[in-house]
């Protein structure tokens, strides 16, 4: 009886393992539209709450991958209030430039849960740029469910990395083309945040979508960014962007 049960907890951890390894393959794959190099992206944001639009906020973003380090930046362009407003972020540490005050500071863990501009994104959510899922959490179970009449793939990440964003996640990517069209995020074991992505279109040969929600499970609010135009190995992606003394720099 005892060899039975050392057996059946050998066969189960196999089993888990495997199916972790297939789990991350998934991730990989969806995570690989963020993880491009040399992106260059112009947005606008509008947040809502309690159904009524804000102002819209436009930004340009720019995305690099240096030595196995991701960095990005994105600066805000409008309204008059809030341009110069700019998130930096160089790997695990994230920068913001204050239009309001023309200062720059670095953000500490526990600032980085703050919200960005007023929005339902964070200042970690707007920070991770390329880094992609895979890179902050792995794999604790994997089953499948249907989003929208959709087949996919339900995944419960858990953090990998020192001081994340949040305790756990849940994300449904597709099974057929690897899109992620919904992510759960909890906080001390409350459901917070989810996010949707849709509206995805062929950017030579990847899948990106085009509009992004964040909405608050914890009040009657949410946030789109919306996709105008983004380019793959862009010559607007300059190295030099992704300094402490480019970000004060801006006017």
């Amino acid at each position: 009886m005892r060899k039975f049960m050392i057996l059946a907890l050998f066969l189960s951890l196999i089993a888990f393992t495997v199916a972790a390894e297939d789990a991350k393959t998934i991730l990989d794959r969806a995570d690989s539209i963020f993880t491009a190099e040399n992106i260059y992206q112009e947005s606008s944001m509008v947040i809502y709450t309690k159904g009524e639009a804000g102002i819209e906020q436009i930004m340009k973003s720019y995305y690099l991958e240096d030595r196995g380090k991701s960095l990005s930046l994105a600066v805000f362009t409008a309204p008059k209030r809030i341009a110069g407003t700019a998130y930096l972020t160089i790997g695990e540490d994230l920068w913001v430039r204050f239009a309001s005050t023309g200062r720059t500071r670095k953000l500490s863990s526990s600032a980085k849960q703050n919200s960005a501009s007023g929005s339902d994104f964070s200042y970690a959510d707007m920070g991770e740029g390329n880094n992609g899922f895979a890179a902050e959490y792995e794999a604790s179970s994997i089953t499948e469910a249907s989003i929208e009449g959709k087949n996919c793939y339900k995944i419960t990440l858990i953090p990998s990395s020192e001081d994340p964003a949040y305790d756990s996640a849940i994300c449904y990517i597709t099974k057929d083309t690897y899109e992620y069209l919904r992510i759960e995020m909890y906080k001390n074991g409350a459901h917070i945040k989810t996010m949707v992505l849709d509206d995805y279109r062929d950017i030579n040969g990847k899948l990106y979508p085009h509009t992004i929600t964040m909405y608050s499970e914890l009040k009657d609010s949410k946030t789109v960014i919306i996709t105008n135009m983004i380019e793959f190995d862009s010559k607007k992606v300059q190295k030099r962007y992704f300094s402490k003394s480019y970000l004060e720099s801006l006017k």
